[in-house]
């Protein structure tokens, strides 16, 4: 969700238009997919009680059961787009200007096992972890640290680090179901946008199954 929605929810001056509320147009998700951005997760990277502009944080929910419902604004976006500041304004030191930054970023888990998601796929690959991932506000691309071969429902040989690309509104589009087993993990090097890098983050969610999706090997 860093790479894929993340970076879309963070409205820069340079994307917002007044009365526009969110300040960014994004399209729909399937309605499996529910993403919030928490910052009082104090025991994750990125996490503050208080943004650098002094507004406090708390978890924005920016999409419920696929539906874009808000952004990540500092008090200047949210002033261009007539929205309130979500507490998200954050500075990688003083000589930099805050801009609306992730703080902890994930999908929220679902209802079924991650035996249910194996059986549903039947036939397919499973992927894990993450080495790089990269967007420019339309496509993505992701690497895995590795995969399997799913045959009839079950993991079999086991693959190196796999490449995920397409159209950021086909992947959040494809996801077919989502497992109930949320994991957060600590961005390791951080995050750099903007010119400004590397803000810690974090980031997690669930196992997901998707559709049809452009993959191969890194």
């Amino acid at each position: 969700m860093h790479e894929v929605f993340g970076h879309l929810s963070e409205p820069g001056p340079w994307r917002c238009r007044k009365g526009s509320g969110a300040g960014v147009s994004l399209p729909e998700a399937s309605e499996c997919v529910t993403v919030v951005d928490d910052s009082t997760h104090f025991d994750m990277p990125g996490s503050c009680a208080f943004d650098d502009e002094g507004v406090p944080g708390s978890r924005k929910l920016l999409v419920s059961a696929g539906v874009f419902t808000g952004a990540m604004h500092s008090l200047e976006t949210a002033g261009r787009c007539g929205a309130r500041s979500s507490g998200n304004a954050r500075a990688l030191d003083i000589r930099s200007s805050p801009e609306p930054r992730m703080t902890c970023t994930y999908l929220l888990p679902g209802t079924l096992a991650k035996g249910d998601l194996l059986a549903m796929a039947s036939d397919g690959l499973y992927l894990y972890g993450s080495l790089t991932g990269s967007t420019d506000m339309e496509c993505f691309s992701l690497t895995s640290r590795g995969g399997y071969v799913i045959r009839n429902g079950a993991l079999s040989a086991r693959l190196g680090p796999i490449s995920v690309s397409g159209r950021i509104s086909d992947i959040l589009g494809s996801v077919l179901a989502v497992a109930d087993d949320l994991r957060l993990f600590s961005g390791t090097s951080g995050c750099s946008r903007a010119g400004q890098g590397y803000l810690p983050v974090s980031y997690g969610g669930p196992h997901v199954l998707l559709g049809e999706v452009d993959c191969r090997d890194a």
